[in-house]
């Protein structure tokens, strides 16, 4: 290590440096030193570099937990300035206070369990914009404001990352010939530990191989791709990485349990449904069924 930096012109600054192990939470750390200059550099569990807080099993609790106070601080600045701001105010305090905060890093850490939490910061804050009780979903609000989630935001950096570093991911084709339907799509390389899933690369292909295809072709031209995507995110805001893509039947059914709790002496609702929401033929469909139904039960 000596050689490395003087041949490189560097030199280590021993007080600052400290050394740290990434490893599963299922393994104990084997002990082990390292010798600059005859002085062991010292060993740590966690650590700060550029602005993200690590720690030996990449969970991620430090890091969200040293930027909850500052989203908590953008809480408090928009409850404050919002009797004195219009909506396009209190969005730039959103965007200069919160939205940079929560998204710097955030294809490394939003994948773990500690992001609820930052997700409830921003739905905090959604409704002190909108001035609404914490029972009402946000979703709509979301479309409104033009404002991704934080699910979403992670899609856009992750695909982001993804268009810029092409060079480094492969693609079906690249394997084999086969024309099947799948050819297009990257290849996903066989992992076995979670850490691995979780990371970066990992994710970005996943999330790459469920992009409707009219957007998943649109990756080769970086200025355009993200553009569309954002476009795509902002009307579809989404809550969880676990079924992407696919909120119709979610969006569907709570669609219907609001028709059922109607009654005949507001019947405008049962046929208002939030522009924002696309839903499938086949719900599409059976929403009409329902609504026939209903319709003919009341009057």
């Amino acid at each position: 290590m000596t050689g490395w930096f003087s041949a490189n012109g560097l030199a280590l600054n021993k007080e600052k440096t400290n050394r740290m192990k990434f490893t599963s939470s299922y393994h104990h750390n084997e002990a082990f030193q390292i010798i600059y200059q005859n002085k062991i550099i010292t060993g740590t569990d966690n650590t700060k570099c550029l602005g993200l807080e690590l720690d030996k099993n990449i969970r991620w609790k430090n890091h969200v937990q040293k930027i909850i106070p500052k989203l908590s601080s953008a809480c408090y600045l928009v409850r404050r300035m919002y009797p004195c701001c219009n909506s396009n105010t209190l969005k730039m305090i959103y965007f200069a206070y919160f939205h940079t905060i929560m998204e710097y890093g955030i294809i490394f850490w939003a994948v773990s369990v500690e992001s609820k939490r930052i997700f409830q910061q921003q739905q905090r804050i959604i409704r002190i914009m909108t001035v609404s009780t914490s029972r009402i979903s946000c979703r709509t609000f979301f479309w409104k404001l033009e404002i991704l989630t934080l699910t979403s935001q992670y899609i856009l950096s992750s695909m982001r990352f993804l268009s810029s570093n092409l060079e480094i991911f492969t693609f079906n084709t690249s394997i084999h010939n086969i024309n099947t339907r799948l050819k297009l799509k990257l290849h996903k390389p066989t992992a076995r530990l979670t850490m691995y899933q979780r990371n970066a690369y990992y994710n970005s292909i996943n999330i790459y191989n469920k992009l409707p295809d009219d957007l998943a072709e649109l990756v080769l031209n970086k200025k355009c791709f993200p553009i569309q995507l954002k476009k795509y995110l902002t009307e579809k805001p989404f809550y969880s990485l676990e079924a992407p893509f696919s909120v119709t039947v979610s969006i569907f059914t709570v669609s219907a349990f609001t028709i059922l709790k109607l009654t005949p002496s507001n019947p405008i609702l049962l046929t208002a449904i939030p522009p924002h929401i696309i839903i499938s033929p086949i719900h599409c469909i059976a929403y009409t069924a329902l609504l026939n139904i209903l319709q003919n039960h009341f009057w």
